[in-house]
């Protein structure tokens, strides 16, 4: 999933570390870790984070 935050001049890649991790009952839902990569600015960033998503296509 790419996120683009411009007022921030942020851009990043987000990977699950485990795909099965979605829920699809009367809405979606997908929560689990992440692996963050990509650029603020000039500067890499990148790390691990635990993220949730609900109401999503």
């Amino acid at each position: 999933m790419d996120v683009k935050i411009p007022d921030k001049n942020l851009s990043s890649e987000i990977e699950p570390m485990i795909d099965v991790e979605e829920l699809d009952n009367i809405f979606r839902y997908w929560e689990g870790v992440v692996n963050v990569e990509g650029m603020e600015g000039t500067k890499r960033i990148a790390g691990s984070k635990y993220l949730e998503i609900v109401g999503y296509e």
